[in-house]
This record gives structure tokens, sequence and C-alpha cells, in this order.
């Protein structure tokens, strides 16, 4: 063996360095220098004394060395006379400590090699024995590894017990270690050695495990080698001052950038050397940094630092570390304790109030810059180092906190008036966030870097604060107002709307914000809410009396057309006239719907309240605006100014109609209402503003009435000329001649007239009332026709006036309703032949008399009727007068009745008394409930027998001697309604039938018999007709013309109708 390896395989080392060790100190210095030789990869080179050849490489590294250690004599201040740590580090040795356990004696073979570039060199190759502690000393290198193996030859084992075989190139040497081993059992790199502390092993390929404890001793004769977090935290504190310092004497940043340099390989040298883990150096630098008191130039070193070692540990840190937490802790320690010292030198003013300068903020935000690079790293996600990070958060947030409510309590003042009192708090809202909303953004971004939520925490305290004092001012202020002031309480409303939308605009903020805790405030309003309503209904209802004072003012006159500038769904140009006070009302409601949109409500009751109540205001002031403008027009009694004012009320009332929804955003409603709320609000919203449109409009058609009503007197002129136009006069005198002449043009005159106020109707009202207006005047037109109409006239004058008529709806442009017209029906009626009404008269009759209910004091007629068709077109009708009932006492002699009945077919001209005579039953004497079962027949046209009006007339007389007979009653059975009979014998007779006779009145003369009378000046059919009717119902006997066989003598008719005339003739020379 050579010099070397001998020396290498001295367990114990001879040479002590006690006597340089004098203190603490140079323990730690010479620690240090132990570390840096032992990480470097020429440690052998430079160590040797003897060394004869030296490549160049060889000698920087020395040189290198050399520097590293001149470094860290400077850094430890040590004096020319101590010994170089070359000389001091030369006996460092690992002390191996090995336990093999089996259940059986054997041998293992321990090795230690060091691995090379080209090779693999053995320092240790001993036979240990199983069960047995050994201590095997090595010099320590780099790239050192153990195995074990299995040995083969038992028998040799006591000869090579204690021994090691060190490297040799003999072949021979080489053979005999490999004959003795068995097989590789276990294989351990140093590297992943942890010092001081014992590991476990199973050995592959037996039973067997393996109890391994590396220690270190070091040059100073100590067992192991103590450097721990302590020793490296003051050389980090050691290094760093002195880098620094030569910086502020020299101020030579390339110097700085070479020491820094120097010091990093030193520090690196240490936790490899030492096992220390890395990121506990890293976190102690970073430690050190805050410790340090820099500024100017020294903080963008600092933070230059703080971002190298950051961005080295970013991957450390996700490794499970629990032995850097201590160093860790320290870190947060100095991070707390640098954000202390910021405070104390620099105040707390950044935080609040918000008004604090920009600048002063940047200022803070670039002392903290550095905080903020730390706690961007993963290395606080562990609850030892999250309670730095906790402290940290509560030091800021207490900070933040206490500067809140220190501002709040200068800004409590004491104010005597509530009402100011609110003022005052709308404008520290103001201000809050004014000054927020201008410096969260760099307030925000600091915060953020501690990972904390500044509007989180500020609009917390604040809405804490906010609360209490919205909540005592609205209370004290509610309990101080007087709501029968209507001053006061414009006031109050004005003041908490303010105040309301003064906390909507700060939770806007805060919502923009993303804050988390939004700021509740509108249950506070619930009340005020309530006088809300109330001042708008007062206010409202002031602005619409000074919207109508320009009516009144001859200062400022009415437009006489106007555009509205309101934004309005589907507004258009109007082209009629109406007043400027239309404007400014919907001007006045959509301002307050505005008000009202404008605080955004989200409280479900408080917005169904103000809305509801809007639409009250809204209903409430156009009754109001609609029976002012109703109450000025009468006064002018103008017509223009009537079409003006009714304009103006349909204006706004159909623009609040249709805009209201809009107004007040009635689909907000539905997000924040049930869906019954809803449609129950909807509903009563829809109802007010229908009725109010109803009412208004109502207002408006009677100002169109008025301005009609100022025409009327020309019109029932024109319409009385239209009616006299053409008709047939009995004189012919000069003034008839005329007359005649002069209502030659009234249909031109009257169309003239109504096309010239149509046009004015048209231009001057709005489409609806035009349609109103139009309607109401063909009403008035139809009606002065209709009463100026002559009755009696042709059929061609019918004609013509209906001709008229429907000419004048087409220049009104509206429809007849011929169903509904009386005019119609009476046009229609006289437009109908003599021959046709007669026949109307007597269908109306028949119907009368089915259709009269019969009770037991009804005076009824029974029989049995039917017809039976026969040859020669002709209708055989058979009838079996049975029996009367309840006939009426005739003869106040007797107190009784002789009647008897009559039957006719009528009408007269249509069954004339030659071609079909009456027949008559017999006298039943003195009785009212008489009986006769005479059975009676008469043949009939087939084509009159079907005529619709064709009816027999049946009557039942009292018989008298002298006189008259009198008529009991009558009863018309229409001949289509006869059934048909199966033969002509009385046995195929329907069953009978019970016939109400009734006594003759003028409820039988219907419009026919009107207009038949009104014809009978010029029509004779008519004239005879007339004359039969009126004859029966005056003198309640048939007519001399009736041919009664039942009548006395001729001559005593002729005496009593020569009485008669005389008696006419006496009535009419006395009156």
């Amino acid at each position: 063996m050579d010099k070397k390896e001998n020396k290498c395989c001295e367990s114990n080392s001879n040479l002590k360095c006690n006597n340089y060790i004098k203190n603490e100190k140079e323990r730690l210095y010479c620690s240090v220098a132990a570390a840096i030789v032992g990480c470097s990869t020429n440690k052998d080179a430079i160590l040797s004394k003897n060394f004869k050849k030296t490549d160049e490489k060889e000698i920087k590294d020395k040189n290198n060395i050399k520097k590293e250690f001149e470094f860290l004599k400077q850094v430890f201040n040590q004096e020319n006379n101590t010994k170089c740590g070359l000389e001091l580090i030369e006996r460092n040795e690992l002390t191996i400590e090995i336990i093999v356990k089996t259940s059986y004696p054997c041998f293992f073979i321990f090795t230690v090699n060091r691995k090379t570039k080209n090779s693999n060199i053995q320092y240790v190759n001993q036979i240990i024995e199983a069960n047995i502690l050994h201590t095997i000393t090595v010099l320590e290198e780099p790239n050192l590894s153990f195995r074990i193996y299995q040995q083969n030859n038992v028998n040799q084992c006591d000869s090579h017990l204690n021994k090691t075989f060190h490297k040799s190139t003999k072949l021979f040497k080489k053979l005999t270690r490999h004959i003795d081993k068995n097989g590789l059992c276990l294989n351990i790199d140093m590297k992943s050695f942890k010092l001081n502390k014992t590991h476990n092993f199973t050995l592959d390929g037996i039973n067997a495990t393996a109890d391994v404890k590396i220690r270190r001793k070091n040059c100073f004769g100590y067992e192991e080698v103590i450097f721990g977090l302590e020793e490296l935290k003051d050389v980090i504190n050691k290094i760093f001052i002195h880098v620094f310092n030569v910086y502020r004497n020299n101020n030579d940043i390339e110097e700085l950038k070479c020491n820094l340099t120097m010091a990093n390989f030193i520090l690196q040298c240490i936790t490899e050397y030492y096992g220390i883990i890395p990121l506990t150096m890293r976190l102690l630098v970073l430690a050190k940094m805050f410790d340090l008191h820099f500024s100017g130039d020294f903080m963008d070193i600092r933070e230059k630092i703080l971002s190298h070692n950051c961005e080295i540990i970013k991957g450390a840190c996700l490794l499970t570390t629990p032995k850097a937490l201590k160093a860790l802790s320290i870190l947060g320690e100095s991070i707390i304790k640098y954000f202390n010292s910021i405070i104390e030198l620099y105040g707390d003013s950044y935080f609040f109030p918000p008004e604090s300068e920009t600048t002063r903020i940047k200022e803070f935000a670039k002392w903290t810059k550095l905080i903020a690079i730390i706690l961007k790293v993963k290395i606080w996600d562990n609850p030892v180092a999250d309670v730095y990070v906790v402290k940290l958060q509560n030091t800021i947030k207490d900070l933040l906190e206490k500067k809140i409510l220190e501002w709040f309590s200068k800004k409590n003042i004491a104010i005597d008036n509530q009402l100011t009192y609110i003022d005052y708090i709308c404008s520290i809202i103001d201000q809050l966030y004014l000054c927020i909303s201008s410096h969260h953004h760099y307030l925000t971004n600091i915060f953020d870097l501690f990972q904390l939520n500044y509007t989180n925490i500020v609009f917390k305290v604040v809405n804490e604060r906010l609360n209490l004092l919205i909540k005592s001012s609205i209370t004290n202020t509610v309990g101080e107002l007087n709501n029968k002031n209507h001053k006061e309480l414009e006031i109050f409303t004005r003041s908490t709307m303010k105040l309301f939308d003064a906390l909507r605009q700060f939770r806007v903020l805060q919502s923009n914000l993303n804050c988390t805790d939004l700021i509740s405030y509108e249950d506070y309003f619930e009340t005020t809410s309530v006088f809300w309503t109330f001042t708008w209904n007062n206010m409202s209802k002031q602005l619409i009396y000074k919207t109508l004072e320009p009516q009144h003012n001859e200062r400022r006159k009415h437009s006489d057309s106007i555009t509205s500038v309101i934004s309005l769904k589907n507004n258009k140009i109007f082209d009629f006239p109406c007043f400027d006070s239309a404007i400014y009302c919907l001007a006045i409601w959509k301002a307050l719907s505005d008000d009202y949109v404008r605080l955004q409500i989200t409280n479900p009751r408080i917005a169904r309240i103000c809305s509801l109540r809007i639409i009250c205001v809204f209903g409430e002031n156009l009754r109001l605006y609609s029976k002012e403008i109703c109450k000025e027009a009468r006064l002018k009694n103008n017509a223009i100014f009537f079409l003006k004012s009714a304009n103006s009320i349909e204006h706004v009332v159909e623009q609040i109609t249709q805009n209201y929804p809009r107004f007040i955003e009635i689909e907000r409603l539905k997000v924040l209402l049930s869906e019954e709320e809803y449609f129950t609000v909807c509903n009563t919203m829809s109802k007010i503003i229908t009725t109010t449109q109803n009412i208004c409009y109502r207002m408006a058609e009677d100002l169109v009435v008025m301005f009609l009503s100022k025409k009327k007197d020309v019109l029932k002129n024109l319409c009385r000329n239209l009616s006299h136009q053409g008709v047939k006069r009995e004189k012919k005198n000069l003034k008839a001649l005329v007359k005649n002449f002069l209502n030659h043009e009234g249909m031109e005159n009257l169309v003239y007239y109504l096309d010239k106020l149509y046009n004015l109707i048209d231009k001057n009202l709005s489409s609806r009332l035009c349609k109103y207006g139009s309607e109401k005047l063909w009403t008035l037109t139809e009606c002065y026709i209709k009463d100026s109409l002559i009755m009696g006239q042709p059929v061609k004058y019918y004609e013509q006036m209906e001709s008229a008529c429907y000419h004048i709806c087409q220049i009104l442009k509206v429809v007849w309703d011929t169903e509904k017209s009386q005019l119609h029906k009476e046009i229609k009626m006289n437009k109908i032949s003599t021959e046709d009404l007669i026949l109307q008269y007597y269908s109306r009759l028949g119907d009368r008399t089915i259709n009269t209910p019969i009770d037991s004091h009804t005076q009824t007629l029974t029989l049995r009727i039917g017809y039976v068709p026969m040859s020669g077109q002709q209708i055989l009708l058979s009838m079996l007068i049975i029996r009367a009932n309840n006939v009426p006492i005739l003869d106040t002699f007797s107190k009784s009745s002789d009647p008897y009945v009559r039957i006719e077919l009528m009408p007269r001209y249509y069954f004339p008394l030659y071609l079909y005579p009456p027949s008559t039953t017999e006298i039943r004497q003195k009785t009212l409930n008489p009986r006769w079962n005479q059975m009676f027949q008469m043949t009939i046209a087939e084509n009159k027998y079907f005529v619709n009006g064709a009816c027999l007339r049946i009557s039942i007389l009292d018989h008298d001697v002298v006189l008259f007979n009198d008529i009991a009653g009558e009863a018309f059975i229409p001949l289509s309604t006869i059934p048909k009979m199966a033969g002509s014998e009385i046995k195929n007779l329907p069953k009978q039938i019970v016939l109400p006779i009734l006594p003759v009145s003028y409820n039988q003369y219907g419009i026919e018999f009107m207009i038949l009378k009104d014809r009978s000046i010029q029509d004779k059919d008519a004239k005879e007709f007339c004359d039969y009717e009126l004859y029966i119902k005056n003198y309640h006997m048939l007519p001399p013309t009736s041919d009664d066989d039942k009548e006395f003598r001729i001559e005593a008719i002729k005496t009593f109708d020569k009485r008669k005339n005389q008696i006419k003739t006496v009535i009419k020379n006395v009156f």
C-alpha cells in the first residue's frame, strides 16, 4: 500500500486542533471552512502537501478555494496568525456503525467505494460477523457508497476478521476478494443518509436486516460535528452584514454581485456538507432580508435577493419538509416584525380614511412588496406556518378596522334637526363612495398581496356603522315627523329618498367591487315609503294645478299643436291641437316614475306599496286634470277650446295607459314578487287605470258633445229641410210653392254642412275622439231626421230619405246600425205597401193571442179546428165551437150577458165579405159560460190560406135587442198555424184548444197601424182598415160595414148615425 492508502486506513487521528479553537467564533469559522473544502471536487489535489504535477485547472481550483477562504476570513474577522482552514480540515472522518441481524451465525463482507469518472475505487473491504456491532472509520470523500455481501467460505472467517483490504491493482487480490463474495445483499449511496440517524435495511436474498448509523468526526476531535439551525442562522447573519457593509463603503455593484455569489456558494456547501435541507437555508436568507433595515438602492437589491431565493424554493416548497418548519417560523416572525416596523416608522394612515393621497398609498405598496413576494410562494400551507400568515392578516385587519372606527367617531357630530342629520349621513356616504371608488384599486392590490380582500374588510365594518346610523336617524326622524305638515313631509321625503339613493349607489359600488357582504338597508325604509307616497300625491297635485295656470294667464297663449318631447312608446307627432299642460303633466308623471325607478327597490313590500301608489297617483292626477280642463272649457264655452280640451285629456290618458308598465318597470316586480302577488298587483293596476281611463274618456266625450251641441240648431233646421223636401202637399197655394222651392236643396245643404263639420272634427280631434264625434254627429242627425220625418208619404219619399241617410253615414265614415235604429225602422215600415202592413198587423195580433198566458180568470173560448186540402186548390177549414168561459157582464140590467160567437177571415181586402161572409153561433141567454158545440166550415183558396198575416178573427159579442151588440173580446188565429185533418168529418178534428179572448185595447196597435193611420189620408185601403179597427176600439161594437146578421134593423143604425153626427156638430161649435 502507498502512503495515501495507509493514511486513509488510520482509524484515529493523532492531529488535534484544539489549540486553534479559542472560541465559538473560530469553531464556527472552521466548521464553515470544512464544509467548503468537503464539498470541493478537487479536495485531494488541494490538500495534498506533496503534489508534484498540477495542471492549470488544479491551480485555478486552488486559487478559488483560497478566495473563498479569504472571503470567509473577512466575514469572521479572523486574525492573520490564525491557521488556514486548509490545514484544519484534512482529517474529517465518517464513522459507520453497522450490525447485521440474522437468526443463525454467519459472516458478511462490508465494502466502501468511491465513484469517480473512470473507475470505482474501493476504500474498505472488511468481514463482519452477524449480530455484532462493528464500527468502521473512513475518510470523508465525495460520492461514497457501501455494499454488503454474503461470505462464501465460512472457515476462513477467523483469519479475515477485522481485517481491511485496501485498493490493489494486483489480479490475485481481486480474484481473492471476488471468491469470498457469494452475492450482493445491499448497495447504498451515502448521500441518501442522514447523519446521526439509524437506518434499517432488509438484505436481499437472505433473511437478515442491517442497522446502519453514520456520524462525522472532524478535526476538532469531536465525535460528531454540531452544526444546526442556529449556527446556520449565525453564519447567514455574518455573511450578509459583511456583504452589505462592503457595498455601503465601496458602492461597487460588481463587487456586491461577486460577494453575493460567493455567499451563495458557501451556504450551499454548508447545507450539502452538514445535511441541512436547502429550503431551510433559503428561508433563513429570506428572514435575514427582512431583518436588515435598508433604504434607497438597498431596497432594489433586497428585492432581487428575495425574488431569486423565492424562485429557487418554488419547487422545493411543494415537497414535505417538516425540518424546514422551524426556519419557516423564523421567517414568519421576521415578516411580522418587518411589517410592524413599517407601521411604527410611517404610520397606519395608508389604510383609512380612504381620502389618503395616492402617492402615500404607492409608497406603502413599495414597502410591502417584499412581503408580497414571500407570500406568493406556496410554503405556508401547513398549520405551523399558517399561524404567522393569519397573525399578519389579523394585524392588518385590526389596523384597518381601527382606522375605520376612528374615522366614523370623528364624523359622529351632534345635530338637533333629524332631517339635517339625514342629509349629513348622505354626505358621509358620498365621501365614502368617492374615496373608495378612487383608491380601491391601489388598496385592493396591496391587500391582495397579503391574501386579504380589502373591500370585504372595509365594507363589513362600514356597513355595520352605517346600519346603526341609518336605523337610529330614520327612527328618530319618523318619531318627530308631523305628517299633517305638507312642507315638512316634503322635506322628509326628499331627504330620505336621497339617503335611499345614496345607499343604493353605495351598494352598487360594493357589488362592482365584488364585495360578498352587501349592505342591507331597505328594511329601514318600509315606514318611510308610506310617507313618500303621500308626498308624491300632494306634490303631483300642486304641479298639476301649476301646469294649468297658463290657461288662466293671458300672457301665455296656448299652442295650436304640440309635439311631445318625452320619450314615450310609439310616440308620434300630433297633428291636432292640445294644450301645453298635457305635455307638462306627462313630464311630471315621468319624472315621478324615474325617481321611483332610480331607487331600484328590491324589498318586495316597498316595491309593491310604491308601485301601486304611483298608479293611484296617476289615476287621481288624470281625473283632476280632466276635471279642471272640462271646468275651464265650460267657462270658455268656445268650440275650438272644447276640441283642444278633449284632445289634451285624450292625449295624457292614452300615453299613461300605454306606458305606465314601462314607466314603473313593472317587469321588475315579476322578479321580486311571487306569481300570485304579481298577478294581483298587475290586476289591481289594470283596474285602476281602466277605471280612470273610462272616467276621463267620458269627460273628453262630454266636451265633444258640448262642441256638437253648439251646432245642433243649424243641424236641426237642415234636417227638417231635408225631411220636407219632395213632400206631397194637399194645398197648392203660393206659400206652399215657395216653401217647396226653398226645401228643394235641403239634401245638398245638409250634406255640405255635415262634410264641413266632419272635416273640422277630423282635423282637430284624435282618432278615437274623431270616431266618437262622428258617431255622435250621426246620432244627432239621425234623431233630428227622425223627429222631422213626415208620415203618410209615398214610398218613394222614404226611399229618398233612406238613401240620404246612407249618404250621410258615408260622409261621416260611420256605419248605420239599422238593427237598432228607430229611424231605419220607421223608414223601413213606411216603405212597405198598405197590403203588407195590414198583413203584418194581423200577424202580430195572432202572435199576441198565441203568446198570452191563461189563468182561471181569463176569458177563454174552447174549440176544435183543422183544415183539409180539397180539389181545385181549395182548403176546407172546419171548426167546432164548444164553449166559452168567464164572459164579462155586458148587460147592466140583467147583470149577465147573452153571448154569441162571430167568425170571419181577415184582412178584409184579402177576404171580402161578399166572397167570405162571416159566421155566427146561436145566442145563449143570460150566461157567462155558454156552450154551443156548433160546427162551421169555410172554403178558402189555397194561395190565400198560407199567406203570412191571413188569420181567423173570432169575436164574442153580447146580443142586445134594442141597442147595438157589444164586443166582449177577440182572438186571432193565424191560418198557417191551424193543424191539418185526416178527413172532413168531425171525428177527424184535432184536439180541442183553449183561446184567450182579449178585450180590445190600444196595446194591439203597433207601428204598422200608426203608419197606416198616417197613410189613410191619401190611401183608400188604409182608410177603410183604420176606420174599421178604430170603430171597434172606440165603440166596442162592430161597425155598420161588418154585415152582422145579429144586429137590429137598418133604420135604427141610420138613426144612430144621424144622432152621432149631430152630437159631433154641437161639440165642434161649442169648442
